[in-house]
């Protein structure tokens, strides 16, 4: 093997001191460690520079795609020490370390565990380099500080096409997947020992519940939350689920973690984990409408937010079973949260006091209110198609014109942007409007309101015999309307139609279980509040005689 450039191993050879060690260090997820890595390691075994060399695990999770198993640093452990074992080439050099998080701060921390004559260098893949050393980044300034030579290389053999994500994927294929699975692993490997790997992996795919539920007990346990009657998953079907833990004092705990969350993650994609960003917006946002002390619904608090592992743990101060959307399905509506619900809305929507924005920085607040807004347009015709629901055309052209005009209507105030019956909870004379991961401090009136307006339109439709859900329309309609801040005459338009695509989102949703009849019903709404016109100002009258008729 010979894949380090002539460049990169002169290099290497002049900086090599006569004093001290070289240290190499290779952090990376490894689920599962593949050919490339480990010929990463031989090259560099090969470098009689090198003195010792250091695999760094990260201690996240990694998905299998399209499944709700996951790979934990268990599995990668274990399969470095096989292949190391196994391999032909002394790697006595050699020692593979688990990182309490990250792989990368694990081996940014080198910088305290050597001396002033020892050399790190740190190894990486092309895509990290690309942009000014990636997450290695501040390795020169740290090296200039410390007194520490350290240099960042590319990892010295070409990538494997797809990476460890294609081995993640071919695991998820099943058994006719494991010869291309078996090729991506090193040469030196026996047929039976390559076998073995496969075998391994397969029965390593735990449930995302099992191994999150773990951590979590874990994390709450270091904030002093030891005694737990029971914890559990909310939705065991998501990859990411919130957990609710019972404590023996009788407090419900709801806890969310992104710890294993990438950077590529997205909002935008349903089938990815929480951006991190997500847990720090929720944070700040219950923070922020904390101290305005409104008086209108309660908000979750905040126990802890643990920035290590991305952990937000909130104390739960109505419980899931009162929420509105149960509500909704026993064809009940209690006027009085409908009333405070909007209040609440108007009062966020014409707030002058707004916090920092909540997701870093305002370009960061434009960026995931956009990515809301193309969830909520143009994004429900392409996740139709997804679903094998084909809409008509028009429906595509409308979306694009609601959006566009929304864009253009964009400013700054506080929105939920997830305003709906599950996330509305009732205990006697208290409300609680929880989950502000979508919340922004950009955004548009219109489409918060006609969210939350939506889902009132749409159960009417499925309870059509229900008057109550009428009734509550018009008052939430008079109630926002009549709140002296609002300005009606600029956001009215767009409201009916952001109705029209919420209700297009849960027909879509819940495509499975409709009837033929009901369905048509609604993409039938859906069209008709969506192609009215979004321009012109709507009195209260008009917009309710488009709902009702």
């Amino acid at each position: 093997m010979n894949y380090l450039d002539n460049q990169h191993r002169l290099h290497l050879e002049q900086v090599s001191h006569c004093r001290g060690r070289t240290i190499a260090l290779f952090p990376g997820a490894f689920r599962p460690p593949h050919r490339a890595h480990y010929n990463t390691v031989a090259e560099l075994v090969s470098q009689k520079s090198i003195d010792e060399i250091v695999i760094i695990v990260a201690n996240r999770n990694r998905h299998i795609p399209g499944t709700t198993k996951l790979l934990d640093a268990n599995l990668a452990l274990k399969i470095w020490a096989m292949y190391l074992d196994k391999s032909p080439l002394d790697c006595s050099r050699v020692r593979v370390e688990l990182a309490k998080n990250s792989a990368v701060k694990h081996a940014i921390q080198y910088f305290e565990r050597v001396g002033c004559n020892d050399r790190l260098i740190f190894f990486a893949g092309q895509k990290d380099l690309d942009n000014g050393n990636g997450r290695f980044s501040g390795i020169d300034a740290l090296s200039g500080s410390k007194g520490i030579p350290a240099s960042v290389y590319p990892t010295p053999v070409p990538a494997l096409e797809g990476g460890a994500t294609k081995l993640r994927n071919l695991l998820a294929s099943g058994q006719t997947a494991r010869t291309g699975f078996i090729q991506c692993l090193p040469d030196h490997l026996s047929p039976g020992q390559a076998n073995e790997i496969w075998t391994l992996c397969k029965h390593s795919m735990h449930d995302v519940s099992e191994i999150l539920c773990a951590n979590i007990r874990s994390i709450l346990s270091e904030y002093g939350y030891n005694i737990i009657d029971q914890i559990e998953a909310v939705n065991s079907s998501k990859k990411n689920p919130v957990f609710r833990a019972q404590l023996q004092s009788g407090t419900t705990l709801i806890v969310k973690s992104a710890k294993d969350s990438v950077k590529a993650d997205q909002l935008s994609n349903g089938d990815t984990l929480k951006p991190k960003l997500r847990l720090h917006a929720e944070k700040r946002m219950i923070r922020h409408l904390s101290r305005l002390k409104q008086n209108l619904v309660i908000l979750p608090d905040i126990i802890f937010f643990d920035n290590q592992t991305k952990t937000l743990a909130l104390r739960e101060n109505c419980m899931p079973e009162q929420s509105l959307d149960i509500a909704y399905d026993r064809n009940k509506v209690d006027l009085s949260v409908i009333e405070n619900v909007t209040r609440f809305l108007a009062f966020c929507h014409t707030t002058r006091i707004l916090p920092e924005p909540v997701w870093g920085s305002q370009k960061a607040e434009l960026s995931h209110w956009k990515t809301i807004l193309e969830l909520r347009t143009t994004g429900l015709y392409r996740l139709a198609n997804h679903n094998g629901i084909q809409l008509p055309s028009f429906f595509l052209e409308h979306l694009q014109a609601l959006k566009d005009l929304s864009l253009k209507a964009t400013h700054e105030a506080v929105f939920h942007l997830d305003c709906c019956p599950k996330n509305i909870l009732t205990d006697d004379a208290q409300i609680e409007v929880v989950s502000f991961e979508s919340s922004s401090t950009t955004g548009d009136p219109a489409c918060d309101f006609g969210y939350f307006l939506g889902h009132l339109v749409w159960r009417d439709m499925l309870y059509s015999k229900n008057v109550d859900f009428k009734v509550a329309l018009e008052l939430s309609i008079t109630t926002y309307q009549e709140e002296p801040l609002i300005q009606w005459r600029l956001i009215s338009p767009r409201i009916a139609a952001f109705c029209g695509s919420t209700i297009l989102l849960q027909t879509i949703k819940n495509f499975e279980n409709l009837s033929s009849e009901t369905y048509c019903r609604c993409v039938n709404k859906a069209s008709f509040l969506l192609t009215k016109d979004v321009e012109n100002t709507m009195s209260k009258g008009d917009i309710k005689r488009l709902f009702f008729s």
